[in-house]
């Protein structure tokens, strides 16, 4: 991996804050803010569509993403955002009556309002698989519950608001060769994590660009499966999704859609967006994914041994195991006041609150989680003043 003073070099923002909100929305680096002004001034001399002919060789993230997931690029499809690539993928299947979706305890709350609609809309049953101590799936019961009723099993793969991890390869495994579809949401652990689509098994899987991979802001991917894509009519469509057919007469017959995963795209994005979120996924394929890992998890490992016995604040475990720590008030201080005497030190943290997962904010009993989140450009120096902020924040 580069040395430190290299990545922060790469990263503007590092001269101005202490940034451990990478869960939420991480710093660029300049490589990829880069792409994304020159592109966008390129538009401004010449026009967006000329600038988009002229740009054809740098939109480079169906090639680039299929390199880090373990795909290939025509199983990619590129979305204004996570949530736009979940819904383009749940929205377009369709349930009976009394078919399931077996979901589990840590799933983000927007994934579940999706779902919820979903369920009320065709009549399905949304089913919640057991967890264990740490929140995440149990397996046993997970495999207890799948039946020929599952329809689907939509997974969060890395909470967002501590650090649990479900066991998603796990699941694949149960899951592979039943009649059921099979989504995991990636958003919290592609970027900070190795996320390789063969080993999980699923059919679909979603990203998201402004967190751990650094990206832009309005960015994702939606990974489908070649061998998933075909079966299912996505909800919406464009020229971007097919052609129609006409008769002599001039009337529609027919209408072809796309064989790949690029059925599940709209035309019209950000072109700009498009560049930066290549830019950021070669900038991760450059510094390799493992490397990646090793250094968030060194820094996740320093901070929960410095706050293990903090005053007024209690870590939800497990606290190492991805790049999130949550940490709950543990004298009813509330939490958004600790957030902003960090960030008036300078220090970036952010928040989740209970609608944001509220199976697991319910079941533990709590409103509001204070989420600390480094990634690898964060020195050792900066995770040593973060700690101290948080001891002497919550002494007063």
């Amino acid at each position: 991996m580069k040395q430190i003073a290299q990545l922060r070099a790469d990263t503007p923002g590092a001269e101005n804050v202490k940034h451990f909100n990478n869960c939420g929305a991480a710093l660029m680096p300049r490589q990829v803010l880069d792409a994304q002004v020159e592109h966008l001034k390129l538009e401004s001399k010449i026009g967006a569509y000329e600038a988009a002919l002229m740009a054809k060789g740098k939109r480079t993230s169906y090639v680039t993403a299929s390199k880090l997931l373990g795909c290939e690029p025509d199983e990619i499809a590129f979305c204004d955002s996570a949530s736009r690539a979940w819904d383009a993928f749940v929205y377009s299947l369709r349930f009976d009556k009394g078919d399931e979706i077996l979901t589990s305890r840590v799933e983000f709350g927007a994934n579940l309002v999706s779902l919820g609609h979903i369920a009320k809309r065709d009549g399905a049953r949304i089913r919640i698989t057991k967890s264990r101590a740490d929140g995440t799936v149990d397996i046993d019961d997970f495999r207890k519950q799948l039946s020929d009723k599952t329809k689907l099993v939509a997974l969060t793969h890395a909470a967002a608001h501590y650090g649990g991890i479900n066991p998603v390869e796990a699941v694949g495994e149960i899951v592979a060769g039943t009649g059921a579809m099979y989504l995991v949401d990636a958003c919290q652990s592609f970027g900070q994590m190795p996320v390789d689509v063969s080993a999980i098994q699923c059919d679909a899987l979603t990203i998201t660009g402004r967190k751990w991979l650094r990206g832009p802001r309005g960015t994702g991917l939606l990974f489908v499966r070649s061998t998933t894509t075909q079966d299912i009519d996505p909800v919406l469509s464009d020229v971007a999704t097919g052609d129609v057919e006409l008769d002599e007469q001039g009337e529609i017959v027919d209408v072809k859609l796309r064989s790949d995963a690029r059925r599940f795209e709209l035309w019209e994005r950000s072109v700009a967006a498009e560049i930066g979120l290549g830019a950021a996924l070669q900038y991760l394929l450059d510094l390799g994914v493992e490397n990646v890992h090793a250094a968030v998890k060194e820094r996740v490992g320093r901070i929960a041994d410095k706050l293990s016995n903090l005053d007024g604040l209690k870590i939800i475990d497990p606290a190492s195991e991805s790049g999130v720590i949550g940490l709950r008030s543990a004298d009813g201080r509330p939490i958004p006041e600790i957030q902003q005497a960090l960030r008036s030190r300078g220090i970036n943290t952010s928040t989740m609150a209970d609608y944001d997962a509220p199976l697991d904010f319910s079941y533990r009993g709590i409103e509001t989680v204070l989420r600390i989140s480094p990634h690898y450009y964060n020195t050792f120096d900066e995770v040593d003043d973060l700690c101290e902020a948080l001891i002497d924040v919550t002494r007063r």
